[in-house]
């Protein structure tokens, strides 16, 4: 049975593939800074309250798992922008920190590391989807952090018993984005026509990004984790749909979808905003035979659906 240890398991990401990977059987134990470990909800659930700052506790909490999941990363790219010792500090020194002592960790066979395929290639100056060799030059601090994480992640698995799967993905959305502060503009979106808000978009939403539903995105990471080990290595893969839609035209699907219109206010280009971010899913459908299987139109019902019912 596999023992899958999550790294960040109260947020967006780590609630969604907490669920996922518990209706699996699969022995997951959800570690965050807050969380309630006495309320699990599943017999095969595990939850541990650990700071990821908290070396030793850390590896004491993933002591028993072949799997690790890292997720946790304290900044979004508009609140890492400017302060980039800050971002250092919060959520690479611990990786690094956690990989160092991974000798620690008899049982572990993968790392699986959420980088983003979003942010670190920067501008393509040809529109098409982005393979994973492509020139990485992030244009936020928050795409700088994720590739800076990814070189450390690929130098410290070297001669390693483990191996270590570095998985870009696009834009994910789905249930339990936080509404509270922008996390996607499609959760925000729909918040903002539940709460008759006015919703702020960037140079007429003609940005194009490519989006992916969470649960294509766990589906992808469980064929990761059954697939065969290769110790010591690391492989990086996109995640996406490899199609690409302007931010404009998702808003208007979000319109269809709740029978209501946006209010919008539209401000200039922000300058860590990339005009252009659609995936390449080649190299992992290759290896994984992947494709993601929710359509843009199930997923943003699924969204609406469970921001009218839910109460978090």
């Amino acid at each position: 049975m596999q023992k899958v240890s999550i790294i960040g398991g109260n947020g967006f990401l780590g609630k969604n593939f907490v669920t996922y990977f518990s209706s699996l059987e699969y022995q997951v134990i959800s570690i965050d800074h807050n969380i309630n470990p006495i309320q699990t909800g599943s017999a095969n659930l595990t939850k541990k309250q650990v700071d990821v700052q908290d070396i030793d506790a850390l590896l004491e909490a993933t002591q028993e798992s072949n799997i690790v999941i890292w997720l946790v990363h304290a900044t979004v790219p508009s609140s890492s922008h400017n302060n980039c010792t800050e971002d250092f500090h919060l959520n690479i020194s611990p990786l690094i920190k956690f990989l160092e002592n991974s000798i620690q960790l008899k049982n572990l066979k993968k790392f699986i590391y959420i980088s983003s395929g979003g942010t670190i290639y920067g501008n393509p100056t040809i529109y098409k989807p982005i393979v994973e060799s492509h020139e990485k030059i992030p244009i936020s601090a928050y795409g700088l952090s994720k590739l800076i994480a990814e070189e450390y992640i690929t130098f410290l698995t070297k001669n390693k018993l483990f191996e270590s799967i570095i998985l870009r993905p696009s834009n994910i959305y789905g249930p339990f984005q936080n509404l509270v502060k922008p996390q996607g503009i499609i959760g925000y979106a729909f918040k903002s026509i539940k709460e008759k808000q006015p919703l702020t978009i960037y140079n007429g939403g003609k940005v194009v990004r490519d989006f992916v539903f969470i649960k294509d995105i766990a589906e992808a990471i469980q064929l990761v984790i059954e697939g065969e080990v290769s110790p010591g290595i690391t492989e990086s893969y996109n995640l996406g749909s490899s199609k690409g839609y302007a931010i404009y035209e998702i808003l208007q699907m979000i319109e269809a979808i709740s029978k209501e219109k946006l209010l919008i206010e539209n401000k200039t280009a922000r300058s860590f905003d990339c005009d252009y971010n659609v995936l390449d899913i080649t190299k992992f459908n290759t290896k994984y035979k992947w494709t993601p299987r929710i359509t843009m139109a199930d997923g943003l019902l699924d969204v609406w659906n469970w921001i009218n019912t839910s109460t978090t």
